[in-house]
């Protein structure tokens, strides 16, 4: 129990430490949008009310666009890659979390540029049930008939969707474990692993939902309470909702990342699967 304890405490300090590093950009974008203009910054002609920088407009916007874009875009990336650390550690037995490494960007790249392979024939499928149905409208189909076409494919899709959805979940659970990133691209391989363990994929399905919806109603719960920031200065209100919503984000994937490891053991990922074998 006391080593179970430290455990505890030791990954609830490191999900705190990412919280208040991911915290830093986006309080220092909210003090960009909402913080009080100097009088001197203030332009005297034109439409544009000036900025707490006192740079240019076009100064400014690229500045803000730059921690916005690129900053949403390394967070994302990083917190997948952290996932991936994640999953690879839990369903080998390790409880504790991967220690703050910058370099896990470099896997959660890998992962959304696998993934993206891994579906792109679904994504032509959609593309080509879309063109079609624009063909059928120019040669005279009415639009209301077109587009009930479109929504009956789309609806006969959702099963080989979500068998897809299992088979990158595989995909990725391998990934993780063995570290090569061509095993998400194994369509015909993961698909027959979560088809054949159809149990754990149909848990896996269902409690990832699960798990998002309590995070949107733990989100929710926190918006209705940030009435308590009221009485604080703009910087202090933006640090601690950022710090929140951070934290709850932490949560979230670290909980996917437990359900995820928990399936790859259920499945046998790591035991009777060949990471030698050719690419469908």
């Amino acid at each position: 129990m006391p080593s179970s304890i430290r455990l505890l405490l030791a990954n609830a300090l490191r999900v705190v430490h990412i919280a208040l590093w991911m915290t830093i950009p986006a309080t220092l974008l909210l003090w960009l949008n909402f913080a009080e203009v100097p009088v001197e910054c203030v332009p005297e002609y034109g439409w544009y009310g000036g900025n707490v920088l006192c740079v240019s407009e076009d100064t400014y916007f690229f500045i803000v666009f730059g921690i916005l874009l690129l900053g949403s875009l390394a967070v994302d990336l990083w917190i997948l890659g952290y996932m991936v650390e994640a999953v690879g550690r839990l369903a080998r037995g390790d409880g504790e979390l991967p220690p703050v490494r910058l370099n896990v960007i470099a896997a959660g790249c890998g992962l959304v540029w696998a993934s993206l392979r891994f579906w792109l024939p679904f994504i032509a499928f959609v593309l080509g049930a879309f063109v079609l149905g624009i063909r059928f409208m120019v040669n005279g189909l009415p639009h209301r008939v077109a587009l009930q076409a479109f929504d009956a494919v789309m609806l006969a899709a959702l099963p080989l969707m979500a068998v897809m959805l299992w088979g990158n979940l595989v995909g990725a659970a391998r990934y993780a474990i063995q570290g090569d990133r061509s095993l998400i691209c194994r369509r015909r391989e993961n698909v027959r692993t979560a088809l054949v363990n159809f149990k754990p994929s149909l848990a896996l399905i269902l409690l990832l939902p699960l798990v998002t919806k309590l995070g949107l109603r733990l989100w929710e719960g926190l918006d209705e309470l940030s009435v308590l920031l009221d009485g604080l200065d703009l910087m202090t209100a933006a640090a601690l909702g950022s710090f929140a919503f951070f934290l709850l984000l932490l949560c979230w994937s670290i909980a996917c990342s437990y359900l995820v490891a928990r399936y790859a053991r259920a499945v046998g990922i790591g035991d009777n699967l060949n990471p030698g074998e050719n690419e469908d």
